[in-house]
């Protein structure tokens, strides 16, 4: 699992989510769901802007993985800065909701 992921498995666990699966495993789909229905559209602590970001940049990961064509470096510079702007949003939320107030 990536980095962007367990970014957003750990903002997921920080607002009260628990993983939907009776062995408390999360896959990339149900991330995405709830980093989407519950983070972005329910409580809405992220930006609207990242509600994609999670699928293209899986979609980006496959096709460089198991395609005969190759992801452009434009493509790849694009999906690095996106997963960059996904992990710090994440930490910012979270790093906040850790703070002592």
């Amino acid at each position: 699992m990536s980095l962007r992921n367990h970014a957003a498995i750990a903002a997921l666990l920080q607002a009260g989510t628990v993983p939907p699966t009776p062995d408390r495993l999360w896959g990339h789909a149900q991330v995405q769901a709830h980093f989407v229905g519950q983070l972005i559209q329910r409580q809405k602590r992220y930006a609207a802007s990242l509600r994609r970001t999670l699928t293209d940049l899986l979609a980006i990961r496959h096709h460089a993985d198991y395609r005969a064509s190759s992801v452009s470096q434009q493509e790849a510079r694009q999906a690095v800065r996106r997963a960059r702007e996904f992990v710090q949003a994440v930490a910012v939320v979270v790093g906040r909701a850790g703070d002592p107030a």
